[in-house]
């Protein structure tokens, strides 16, 4: 009974908000095989502007489409947000003097459910389920790839839990991580190769950006006679498979993953493309004038 009375007043409290604000206020996360990979908390302010933080790993390898060896945390706060038609526009603050400011696009797509659009990439975007405020990242599992493709798309979410949590008089921020101390940690830690593909910027530089090669040897294949490349050979929207990769475009490329198998080959006009493989799939990073 006192679930359904809590159930009540929350969609009492979430009746009277603006609706910009019923459908993205609050807290939101990437969750991948029950994990956490992005916990982002969103708040509007009286004034109508808005504001938030991006609760993200410190420190993984990956390409945007997937993720693994995650070490530490980092909370990222913007510097500004606002509506734009149903679509908020989020900036977060570089975490580095030489980096450059994120800028996430967030926009409800039913209930409890939204999405993330990283602006600058080509990536789709990434599919948010509401989850409680103080949610953390993770439990990651060093000996797992997490594939976007297999991101939650509905939400165990219960606001009767949040308000019990707030009418208890419990702060739901003691449940995140010291950011800080995790940073500070991973940082201690000895790590053979630095993550590939992801600067601290999350996803800055990944499409017109070189790929950090971690002061790995290059491997090169040489074969001959070398096939015509271009971007144009691949279609985005039906990938080869790994097997037939070697067809297309031959076996002479740069593999520059570490954990992750990424290859770098040149196209005939100068152009690079990165590929990542995975199983039996494929992953188009970028395809475009080498930076």
């Amino acid at each position: 009974m006192m679930k359904h009375l809590l159930s009540f007043f929350a969609a009492l409290i979430v009746f009277t908000q603006p609706a910009a604000a019923q459908d993205l206020e609050g807290t939101w996360a990437m969750q991948i095989d029950e994990a956490a990979i992005f916990v982002f908390s969103l708040e509007q302010d009286e004034d109508g502007s808005w504001r938030g933080s991006w609760l993200r790993p410190g420190r993984f390898q990956g390409n945007g489409v997937v993720f693994s060896q995650f070490r530490g945390s980092e909370r990222v706060v913007t510097t500004d947000g606002e509506m734009d038609g149903d679509v908020l526009v989020m900036r977060f603050a570089p975490t580095r003097a030489e980096g450059s400011t994120d800028v996430l696009h967030f926009r409800s797509t039913g209930e409890y459910q939204a999405e993330m659009t990283y602006t600058g990439t080509d990536l789709d975007p990434y599919p948010l389920v509401r989850v409680a405020a103080g949610t953390a990242l993770g439990p990651f599992s060093d000996d797992r790839i997490y594939d976007r493709d297999n991101a939650a798309t509905q939400a165990d979410y219960d606001p009767a839990d949040e308000l019990a949590a707030s009418l208890s008089g419990s702060d739901p921020a003691e449940a995140e991580p010291d950011v800080s101390e995790a940073t500070d940690a991973a940082a201690e830690e000895p790590v053979a190769e630095e993550r590939e593909g992801i600067s601290d910027d999350f996803l800055d530089g990944l499409e017109d950006g070189a790929l950090a090669t971690t002061g790995l040897e290059v491997a090169k294949l040489e074969t001959a006679p070398r096939l015509a490349r271009a971007c144009a050979d691949i279609d985005r929207t039906n990938l080869p498979a790994p097997e037939d990769l070697g067809q297309l475009w031959g076996d002479e490329f740069e593999s520059i993953g570490s954990g992750l198998e990424i290859r770098e080959y040149q196209m005939d006009n100068g152009d690079i493309a990165r590929v990542t493989l995975l199983g039996d799939s494929i992953y188009l990073n970028s395809c475009g004038p080498a930076s």
